[in-house]
Parts: C-alpha cells; sequence; structure tokens
C-alpha cells in the first residue's frame, strides 16, 4: 500500500472525493448536502453526507465526475483487485422453456451488461423479472474481481445464495457477513444492509479494500440513515440495483451521490395484469374499545386495523373461498399478502385444517394465575417504566437516611410501596406476553408441520431457507409485505390477493413486478385489492387507482382496473368471474 501525502491544491479520490476547500464554497456544499430524514416513529435524524479536513471537503465519490473538476484529481483506490476464476453458467436474454433456456430474441440484458462494464458505476433500472440479478452476476463474471452483495434481508440472502450457486462456480464457494459471521475473503460474499451498518465503524481497512464490485440488492434502501453507512464503506465499482429508484421522501439522491445515476433503465413490463378492486363491504367499529385499532394518540394504528380485520372470520371464509376458486380456474401460483401475521397465519390455519379449526387470533391471552402471579399487568412503555424504576431508586436511598422523622419515613415507604406495585405489574405483563409468545410459536410450528406443496407460509418466525423452500415450492403463498412485495423470485405467480391496502407507487410496481414475469404456460396474471368499508383504507386504495390510471407509457402503463362488487362498479362487473383466464 503505497502512502500518499494530500496536498491541499489536489483532489483525492478513494471511497469519498476529497475536494480543495479553496475551491469551493464550503458552507455552501455542506447545506446542500445535509438532510433530515423522517424517522418511522416520528421525528428526523439528521443525515450529513460530508466530512472534512483541514484542507479538503469530503463529498460522496459520484457527486462530481472527476474528469470535469479543473484541478488534479489523485485516484488513491486500489489499482488491483485479486483475480477470481469464476466459471458462468450465464446465457443472458434467455427464459426457461420446454427443454431448457431459450432465446427470447431481444438484447436488453446484453445491453444492460454492457452499461455497467462502461460506467464506473450506477444504478441499474430494471423492472421486476427482467433479470436485475442475472445481469448483476454476469458483471461479477466479466470484471473477476472480489464481489460483495448487500441485501435487504436474510430471505432475499438464500434466494440470492440459490442463484449465485446456479449460475457461477466460485473457488472457495460464497462467502458470508452475517451477524456474528464474518467470513469475507471469497470471490463472492454476501451480506444485509443491517449487517454491514453494524460492522462499518470497526470495518478493517483489509475487508474495505478486498471488494472490486459492491452490489446493492433493492438499493433504494441504501438512503435510510443506518443503511447509508454502507454507501461510503468500500472502494471498489459501485452498482445498486432496483426496479424503483426514487423515493417518495426524496432521499433518493443520498444512494445516487454514492453510487452514481441510473446508468440503464427498462421498466417495460412482458405482461399486463388484470387488476380488480374487490369490496368486501366489512366495517370497523373504530369507537368500540374492543377493536383495539388505536394508538396511544388515539389515531387509527394501521398495523392495529389490519389485525382487527385480519381475525374476521366471515372476510376470512370469504378469501378462502377466493382462493378455492383461483385453484378451480387452474391458477398456477397464488401470493397472498397481508401486513398482519394474524391474518397470514389465520389464513394458512383454515386452508390447512379447514373451517372451524383454531386460528392464530384465537390463542387465549394467559390470565395472571397462569404464571404465576395474583395481580393484574400493566403495560407501561419502556421510557414510562424507566422513570418508575428511577424515582424508586430514588425512594429507597431518602429511606436510608437514619434522621428521617416518622412521617416523612412513612410517606415514602407508602410511595416506595406504589411503585414497586406498579413495578411488578409490568413483570406480570412481560411474563403474560412471554408465555402468549410461546403459545403462538408452538401454534406456528404444529401449523408448519403441514405446510408444503398445497400451503406456504412467509413470516420472520419462519427460518429463512424454509420460507424460501415454501416460496418456490407452495401452490399458495401467504407471505407479510415485507416478503412477499419486494424482491421474492417466483416467476411462475399468475395471481396476487392484496389483503391490505398500501398507497405508495414504488410499492405498487413492486407488486405488479410479482406477477409480470413471463414463465411457460402462465395463465393471464390477476391482482386483487381487498377494500373493505373502512376509511383509511377506502382512501388508500382511490390512491392506488389514482396510480394505476397515470402510469405512464414508458414504463408499460397506464394499467386499467375494475371494480368488482364495488358500491361506485357499473352493473355488468358485478358478477364478473376475477380468476378465469380470459376475464369473462
Amino acid at each position: 500500500m503505497k502512502i500518499i501525502q494530500r496536498q491541499r491544491d489536489k483532489a483525492y479520490l478513494d471511497s469519498w472525493l476529497w475536494i480543495p476547500k479553496e475551491y469551493v464554497n464550503v458552507e455552501g456544499t455542506k447545506r446542500s448536502l445535509t438532510f433530515l430524514i423522517a424517522e418511522p416513529g416520528g421525528g428526523a435524524r439528521e443525515l450529513r453526507l460530508w466530512r472534512e479536513t483541514a484542507d479538503h471537503l469530503l463529498v460522496p465519490r459520484a457527486l462530481w465526475r472527476t474528469t470535469e473538476l479543473p484541478y488534479p484529481v489523485v485516484d488513491c483506490r486500489p489499482q488491483r483487485f485479486t483475480e477470481i476464476d469464476f466459471k458462468s453458467n450465464i446465457r443472458l436474454d434467455h427464459l426457461p422453456g420446454v427443454g431448457g433456456l431459450v432465446p427470447t430474441g431481444q438484447d436488453l440484458q446484453q445491453r444492460a451488461l454492457q452499461a455497467m462494464v462502461d460506467n464506473p458505476g450506477g444504478i441499474l433500472q430494471l423492472a421486476c423479472g427482467k433479470g436485475k440479478t442475472v445481469v448483476f452476476l454476469a458483471l461479477v463474471a466479466r470484471l473477476r474481481v472480489p464481489t460483495l452483495v448487500i441485501i435487504d434481508n436474510t430471505t432475499l440472502l438464500e434466494q440470492w445464495r440459490g442463484e449465485v450457486n446456479k449460475m457461477l462456480k466460485i473457488p472457495g464457494g460464497v462467502g458470508l457477513i452475517q451477524a456474528d459471521v464474518f467470513d469475507w475473503q471469497h470471490g463472492l460474499v454476501l451480506s444485509t444492509y443491517h449487517t454491514i451498518a453494524a460492522r462499518a465503524a470497526t470495518m478493517p481497512e483489509e475487508v474495505r479494500r478486498w471488494f472490486g464490485l459492491i452490489g446493492w440488492d433493492e438499493g433504494h434502501h441504501i438512503s435510510a440513515p443506518t443503511f447509508a453507512k454502507s454507501a461510503d464503506l468500500f472502494y471498489g465499482k459501485r452498482i445498486a440495483l432496483t426496479a424503483t429508484p426514487v423515493r417518495v421522501d426524496g432521499t433518493h439522491v443520498v444512494y445516487e451521490f454514492h453510487v452514481g445515476p441510473v446508468l440503464f433503465k427498462d421498466l417495460s413490463q412482458a405482461i399486463k395484469p388484470r387488476i380488480y378492486f374487490k369490496w368486501t363491504g366489512f366495517e370497523v367499529d373504530a369507537s368500540d374499545p374492543m377493536a383495539n385499532i388505536r394508538d396511544r394518540n388515539s389515531d387509527v394504528h394501521l398495523v392495529k386495523l389490519y389485525a382487527h380485520i385480519g381475525a374476521m372470520k366471515p372476510r376470512l371464509d370469504s378469501i378462502v373461498q377466493d382462493i378455492s376458486e383461483a385453484k378451480a380456474q387452474n391458477r398456477q401460483k397464488i401470493l397472498v399478502l397481508s401486513n398482519s401475521v394474524p391474518a397470514i397465519l389465520n389464513l394458512a390455519a383454515l386452508l390447512i385444517h379447514g373451517p372451524g379449526s383454531l386460528l392464530y387470533s384465537d390463542i387465549p391471552v394467559p390470565q395472571p394465575h397462569e404464571v404465576g402471579e395474583s395481580v393484574p399487568p400493566l403495560d407501561l412503555a419502556m421510557a414510562e417504566r424507566g422513570r418508575k424504576k428511577r424515582a424508586a431508586e430514588h425512594m429507597r436511598k431518602l429511606l436510608e437516611d437514619q434522621t428521617l422523622n416518622p412521617i416523612k419515613q412513612h410517606q415514602y415507604q407508602v410511595n416506595l410501596a406504589q411503585l414497586e406495585g406498579v413495578l411488578h405489574r409490568c413483570l406480570v405483563f412481560d411474563k403474560i406476553q412471554a408465555e402468549l409468545r410461546r403459545r403462538q410459536l408452538a401454534f406456528i410450528r404444529e401449523l408448519q408441520k403441514h405446510m408444503g406443496p398445497d400451503v406456504g407460509v412467509m413470516i420472520g418466525d419462519i427460518k429463512s431457507e424454509e420460507r424460501i423452500g415454501y416460496a418456490r415450492n407452495s401452490r399458495v403463498l401467504l407471505a407479510i409485505m415485507k416478503y412477499g412485495k419486494e424482491g421474492l423470485d417466483a416467476p411462475a405467480i399468475d395471481t396476487v390477493l392484496v389483503l391490505d391496502p398500501f398507497s405508495q407507487r414504488n410499492g405498487l410496481q413492486q407488486l405488479i413486478g410479482r406477477v409480470a414475469r413471463a414463465a411457460v404456460d402462465k395463465l393471464e396474471p390477476v391482482v386483487v385489492f381487498y377494500e373493505d368499508n373502512v376509511g383509511p383504507i377506502i382512501g388508500m386504495c382511490k390512491k392506488l387507482r389514482t396510480h394505476l390510471s397515470e402510469w405512464s407509457q414508458e414504463e408499460g402503463g397506464p394499467f386499467t382496473y375494475k371494480l368488482f362488487n364495488h358500491p361506485k362498479a357499473k352493473s355488468q362487473w358485478n358478477q364478473m368471474k376475477m380468476f378465469t383466464a380470459t376475464g369473462s
């Protein structure tokens, strides 16, 4: 490694771009590279895309083209990486067919590969099913340098592992940086956003310099404040893979500055699905305390709302009926999506065990005596618990004073007893939740014994390799949105039932991509959104319909949709069979 003495009148390129301060408006540039990122729980976090030394302002590497800067730029990145003898089985612009891979007659993937080769880095934007993974692995084989692939979750990591092993032969096999595993000195290494972010501050320099190519799957996640820590760590070529680079909150500029602009784009869809909004008529009485759909501020909490409607037995029965109808119409693979784990498991129980089976949401909450207690539980937020604990400790210290008069001592003892009583009730709550969790996991494990070719489930309580197995092999796949909407690789999916609508366009694009992939003997795909008679759900469905109508032609739009049994539907659609091959 060559040590370079950095001079104040030269720029330098490593994992950042070092700009001489004398050539730039330092404060103005800092302000333009400082972002306030909204936090999921409220509030905002400041994200600074700059650093500084006495003579240089460090900015993201792709902020400016180094060839256009009016001063010398010294490239301090590794000039050579270890050469890896990848053996590739990849055939670009081919699809699985009868007897093996058959050519598509297009050159889209070849052009995408060439764009990545010709550019120093950037974003590969292909519609779902267009082969982002295949093209990136073709780049890996072409460059022959150590490669790190950063992935959103362990389910997708296992999916990537399967694709890598199918398409490439790698000396020494695939490495892994995940949780406590740090097996990094391989030709290709898989990791997750969470792991790289957690290790960012302590990542050894030899690891940072090992990788000549870094790929981010679903690269739009880089802009999250935590995940952005992965963007500037490594010196090699940077490629982000995504169908939806533009973020609603505008923070896509974060990873564009670090990785580069879109270098190749094709969002046309091979297949357009039929899209329905099915009116269910089911309502929720938001004023009923038993509904439990409000947060601490008395606003409707969507997660609680989805859990509540996901336990409505008539609604569940209607969805089971739709699944049965889809199967009767020879639908090859049916994906059912929900934001509610209880809804997914309730449906799984009904599909596996039939009507009258015990539902996940029917598991009784343990009573205090079942956990060896006699006082009622109390659910307090952790911050409030902390305050109670500190107050109790303060009372104990006050009671240590031997000079206290009896009145004060009695008052402190009463206060301490009250605080300890509250804290004990919180402990009772924790014990009840632990026992409830034990029962829930037992329910899931028992249900899993009956999962397989007919029904599979993708939730966090099921191991990632098992989730991948269900995704590949189960005809009816029940998944939470996190696993089913983004990145799921199952070309046979021809039917998607969306139990809980959403409003973001990017999510809609990801979802349509699940069914728009070409496959042998695939029926015309169908997407169904369930629209309950609940204000927030009606509003989100209206937003989705607006997105569909305004979809650009460049991206395969606009999309038409039909209203099924909807109060605003024309009568001729009311009795339409949604799942028939012809749509009539």
